[in-house]
């Protein structure tokens, strides 16, 4: 599926189940980030906040009842198929799909920035974080109007002095909390439901 579709929005529906895998692809269809979710229509848009410029295509399979023993399955399916991706490296890059934006971490700064963070009053520091951030939620929000997205991507401002540039989000459970029983949705077969074990269908993209 394009990541974003002709009507500029992320075409996927919670309402058909919203716990499940997702798949994320780059512009060059190279397999970037796999993530699980109580909430996937959330993450699917906290993704396209933190990393505009990767999120190009996605596949998703949704459960009927949480379960990560079916959800790390599927996952193992894809990975098969496509290899490991990218970006799931228990490390940084891994951190900017998972995380918040560290602007003095992970954005290049003007020599104007690096000066206002090296002032040693704390309330210039945080007037320096809050205006970085401001710049760099500008050049998301202008790449995402590039690439004709229509839906909205809101940003948490009280993060903003700690140098932390997030997309506003639901509370979503930790995958450790997802059980253990459940069954998937078979309403959706693909080449890669042959290889996966009996109960699981993927979403083709």
């Amino acid at each position: 599926l394009p990541y974003i579709d002709a009507s500029g929005q992320i075409p996927f529906d919670p309402s058909a189940g919203n716990v499940g895998v997702y798949a994320i692809y780059d512009h060059e269809m190279s397999l970037r980030f796999i993530g699980q979710s109580r909430y996937c229509d959330n993450s699917l848009r906290c993704h396209l906040g933190r990393m505009p410029s990767e999120c190009y295509h996605f596949k998703i399979q949704t459960v009927a009842r949480p379960s990560r023993t079916i959800l790390d399955e599927i996952k193992k399916v894809w990975v098969e198929e496509a290899g490991a991706p990218t970006d799931n490296d228990g490390a940084d890059r891994q951190a900017r799909w998972e995380g918040a934006i560290n602007v003095q971490k992970n954005v290049e700064l003007s020599a104007a920035e690096q000066k206002g963070l090296a002032d040693m009053s704390s309330e210039n520091t945080i007037k320096t974080l809050r205006d970085i951030c401001r710049r760099v939620q500008q050049d998301i929000e202008d790449v995402l109007e590039a690439r004709g997205y229509a839906g909205r991507v809101q940003f948490n401002p009280k993060l903003k002095e700690q140098g932390l540039l997030d997309v506003s989000t639901v509370k979503i459970a930790a995958v450790e909390s997802i059980g253990e029983d459940t069954k998937l949705d078979a309403s959706l077969q693909t080449k890669a439901d042959r290889k996966a074990p009996k109960g699981m269908a993927a979403t083709p993209m």
